[in-house]
């Protein structure tokens, strides 16, 4: 008798045991379905990231652009932002709705997890940074042209000058000269200021508050200034306005200067190098997490061909 009982405990525990792990089975096989979802967009992501050659881009970084590479470098910022951007949106999405069904799948779900998200901040990274290169090198063209303007105001200004020198009354060279002095005191005070901008004596932060704080209330200054002059002939409106001009012209050259200053800095806070290889890094962290998932699925007795 006492056999039988043994016998028919040790059948009970193995009928439970089986019962257990064919319960465990069928949450799993839940959970897997769900997370199937993830693994085809993450398969779309890096897929997308394949067509992508960071590092040959990554040489463009620091040198001498010209149109084609500019065109390749903004075409890389568009297919991120339109075409990999979207399907990390969806992931996260995708991702946060599946709920784990036990201790060792939530192990699991939260590898996944940062996984993922480690390679998200990455490609957000890469995208800052390729996105400020860009911003810079539109300023950059931004300043060339502005720069443009103001020295075809100047020489539009000392063609007025000239002119009146030859042909002006005596009344007209006063109110001329009087007019040029203010300039060029105004140039000096300028002079002045922006040769602090290149001083290295200022850096980051400290520059773009100094455009703000200091430049642009001085254009305005000169600008309200040059405004009061009580212009008596066409030639001294003409110069007043080209003066006028050229500090409006003045004030967008410094703008623009700033905006560089802000996106160098964020370009200074992120360490590309490492990042430039995401493909074979994202495909690694994959890796290591199937691993893990594959040695789960041994263990509650689930075995793929």
């Amino acid at each position: 008798m006492r056999k039988f009982l043994i016998l028919s405990m040790v059948i009970i525990i193995i009928m439970s045991l089986y019962a257990c792990s064919n319960e465990e089975q069928i949450d799993y096989k839940s959970f897997d379905q769900e997370m199937q979802k993830v693994y085809k967009i993450t398969e779309n992501i890096e897929l997308e990231l394949s067509k992508i050659n960071l590092v040959e881009i990554s040489k463009l970084f620091d040198t001498e652009v010209d149109k084609n590479d500019i065109k390749k470098l903004k075409a890389t910022e568009r297919n991120i932002a339109e075409d990999i951007e979207p399907l990390i949106e969806e992931r996260k999405t995708t991702l946060k709705n599946i709920k784990p069904n036990n201790k060792e799948q939530k192990k699991l779900y939260q590898m996944y997890e940062e996984n993922v998200t480690d390679v998200d901040n990455t490609i957000q990274d890469i995208q800052e940074y390729i996105h400020a290169y860009n911003k810079i090198i539109s300023s950059n063209e931004i300043i060339i042209s502005l720069t443009e303007v103001i020295d075809s105001a100047k020489k539009e200004r000392e063609d007025i000058i000239n002119l009146v020198n030859k042909q002006g009354s005596s009344q007209e060279k006063k109110a001329i000269q009087e007019l040029i002095e203010k300039i060029n005191e105004n140039n000096e005070k300028l002079n002045s200021k922006a040769s602090k901008l290149s001083s290295g004596e200022l850096t980051g932060k400290a520059k773009e508050d100094y455009i703000e704080q200091e430049i642009f209330p001085l254009l305005e200054g000169h600008i309200s200034e040059i405004n009061k002059n009580k212009a008596n002939s066409n030639s001294e409106k003409t110069l007043r306005d080209k003066t006028i001009e050229i500090y409006y012209t003045l004030k967008n050259y410094y703008s623009e200067r700033k905006k560089m200053i802000q996106y160098s800095d964020l370009m200074q806070e992120i360490d590309i190098q490492p990042k430039l290889d995401i493909k074979k890094y994202a495909t690694r962290l994959e890796e290591s997490y199937h691993e893990k998932r594959k040695e789960y699925e041994e263990s509650i007795g689930i075995t793929k061909d």
